[in-house]
């Protein structure tokens, strides 16, 4: 209930891009993660299942994982994983995304987006 409320309050405080919070989140790094943010939203549940059965790791989540894997196991799924998704959601942002993005706007140019819109379908 308070998240859209609290997403609201970061808009605003970050909406003016000379605001101290706004430059801090404009840094490169969280910039590019912005951009392929979708990517990540799509790629990351296959390539932690991939990773999951790759590393022979259980599972993840509240009962934990299993007892029996080392903290170097564990620790190269999670970079391994981290790693595979940052670099699949930048192949894909870079070599669909964008492309498509820009093929749909050429092809939608100048025309309306709403039905309720004259011109709209």
């Amino acid at each position: 209930m308070i998240l859209p409320f609290a997403f609201a309050g970061l808009i605003a405080t970050t909406y003016p891009e000379k605001s101290w919070l706004g430059q801090k989140l404009s840094v490169p790094v969280l910039s590019y993660l912005g951009a392929i943010s979708y990517s990540v939203y799509i790629w990351h549940l296959p390539v932690i299942k991939a990773a999951t059965l790759a590393f022979g790791v259980r599972q993840m989540g509240a009962s934990g994982i299993s007892r029996n894997i080392s903290h170097v196991h564990l620790l190269l799924y999670c970079g391994g994983t981290i790693g595979a998704v940052l670099v699949i959601s930048t192949v894909s942002y870079y070599w669909f995304e964008s492309p498509l993005r820009r093929v749909f706007r050429k092809r939608n140019h100048g025309r309306a987006l709403f039905a309720g819109e004259p011109g709209g379908c």
